[in-house]
């Protein structure tokens, strides 16, 4: 009987790693699978914002230190071009209006300055593409579930990964979830959080706290254009990555309409302001 035992719990732990070698391969060959989709779809997003060259205007709400802002936001082949619309839910006062009007105004006689504001618009894009470039290093990635067309990537810190960058160090800290949409390879949404304390420079040159959260969305307002859709950063610390975004702010991005690839800054002012003002900015007289 002792004999018989012996030989029937030796056939159950045979059993049972001949069970688990091949879910072990199987999670390590999904993890691939995961990565490289990962991989896949951040070269994706990275060609499609280099070659689509579109132009859209949309409405942008800022909430940053219990402020709400509204504004018309309106893409030209110079840059960007913004006009208040409302604070807090409530519309400019013909007051507000007024200094609105004088502020478009003198951005358009300030060369300087169109080009400093176009500056920090690139250099923030191009911030966005490094930092999705490092996304597959930063990060590793599994799969989670899946709804309709999308997938669920779940990611978490890659121990192997040396950060070279503030940037990195924060990408390697994070923990979270990124959504894809796999009929086209596109980022839908993202949601992470930092999972431990990330200092810069021993703490000289800024901190981010452990807990830290942030969710980036996009949308697709017509066939083959994705555009960021909302913003959310609640991080508690100091550091400075983007010249437009600060580390408590939530955006949201609605009402997206594509204007001509050609637009100019002048043409985007007589869109948000008017012929009147237009000519005023030009040197004329209202008529």
């Amino acid at each position: 009987m002792a004999r018989k035992r012996c030989v029937q719990s030796l056939i159950v732990i045979v059993a049972l790693i001949a069970f688990a070698l091949p879910q072990e391969s199987r999670s390590r060959e999904n993890s691939a699978s995961a990565q490289s989709l990962a991989q896949k779809v951040v070269e994706n997003e990275i060609r499609a914002s280099e070659n689509d060259h579109s132009l859209w205007s949309f409405q942008d709400t800022t909430q940053e230190s219990g402020r709400k802002e509204t504004r018309t936001v309106i893409q030209t082949k110079d840059g960007n071009l913004a006009r208040l619309i409302a604070i807090n839910g409530q519309p400019l006062t013909p007051e507000q209006q007024k200094k609105e009007d004088e502020r478009i105004q003198e951005l358009l006689k300030n060369s300087s300055e169109q080009r400093k504001q176009q500056r920090d618009q690139q250099k923030d894009a191009q911030q966005m593409t490094r930092m999705l470039k490092l996304l597959p290093q930063a990060l590793l990635f599994s799969y989670g579930t899946r709804r309709d067309s999308s997938t669920q990537l779940l990611f978490k810190p890659n121990p192997q990964f040396r950060p070279h960058s503030h940037e990195a160090q924060v990408l390697n800290a994070l923990a979270g979830e990124m959504w894809v949409n796999c009929k086209e390879n596109r980022i839908e949404e993202i949601t992470g959080h930092l999972i431990h304390e990330v200092k810069f420079w021993e703490g000289i040159a800024g901190h981010l706290d452990k807990g830290g959260q942030f969710h980036v969305k996009q949308v697709q307002p017509a066939p083959e254009h994705w555009l960021l859709s909302v913003i959310n950063v609640q991080m508690n610390g100091k550091a400075l990555f983007f010249k437009t975004i600060s580390v408590r702010q939530i955006e949201s991005r609605t009402q997206f309409h594509q204007v001509s690839n050609n637009l100019t800054l002048a043409q985007a002012a007589q869109m948000l302001l008017g012929s009147k003002a237009l000519a005023l900015v030009r040197g004329g007289s209202p008529k």
